[in-house]
């Protein structure tokens, strides 16, 4: 289709928190589990793969369904969930906070690929007496992570809602920055994201960005008093 030259009457979804995505045939999923798209773009259970794009959160239970592959849809929630660690060599650590970790089960992660067996499930954001807390937002399939360049990564702290950081930091106009809250706050606040809101790649390339926390209506908790995480992709 050639590139429109009038108005377009664009469709849009109102709820940008979930995804509604359609099931594999004969696949049951579980409510509060971890599920992704396998190889041809349906729901599935986490399991041990390379093929799997980590998606989140089931909202909602399916059964297992002999028709056709996207017979059935299914409600997914992206984001920052709590899953069960993994024993041993993977058992994921408070210092293992920023990295990557991969998908076992509908329910567990752990620190390694398990030997290039298994797929990316997202950044490690928190380890607490609960479990992991993993953001599954940063979600690429297990081939594309290999190319992941993460040239700086940091800490900060929000105060009064926003933080610079500046300090050697180095950006190109290609560069991604991912946050997430390292840590989830100690006392009661609105915000519902931390998202980077101004950039500069100043003069040769060194730089700085501002990380605000943002309420459901996309402006400032200047109440906010939180640790993020970040990270510098090129």
């Amino acid at each position: 289709m050639p590139a429109t030259t009038v108005d377009r009457a664009t469709p849009y979804r109102k709820d940008l928190t979930r995804y509604n995505l359609p099931v594999l045939t004969n696949t049951a999923i579980i409510a509060g589990s971890l599920v992704g798209l396998n190889a041809s773009g349906f729901v599935v259970p986490a399991v041990v793969s390379t093929t799997l794009r980590i998606l989140g959160m089931a909202l909602e239970s399916r059964p297992a369904n002999a028709g056709a592959s996207g017979t059935q849809r299914c409600p997914i929630r992206p984001g920052i969930h709590c899953w069960a660690n993994s024993p041993d060599a993977d058992l994921i650590a408070l210092t293992n906070v920023g990295a990557d970790c991969f998908a076992v089960d509908n329910q567990t992660v752990a620190l390694t690929s398990g030997g290039a067996t298994r797929s990316l499930a997202g950044v490690i954001v928190d380890v607490d007496q609960w479990g992991v807390w993993v953001d599954t937002r940063y979600h690429l399939d297990s081939a594309a992570a290999a190319d992941i360049n993460v040239t700086q990564r940091g800490r900060a702290t929000l105060v009064a809602g926003s933080v610079v950081v500046g300090t050697t930091i180095v950006l190109t106009a290609n560069s991604r920055i991912q946050v997430s809250l390292s840590a989830r706050p100690t006392v009661t606040t609105n915000f519902v994201s931390v998202a980077v809101v101004a950039r500069t790649t100043g003069i040769a390339g060194v730089g700085a960005f501002t990380i605000e926390a943002l309420i459901t209506s996309g402006a400032i908790d200047s109440d906010a008093v939180a640790t993020v995480d970040w990270l510098i992709i090129d």
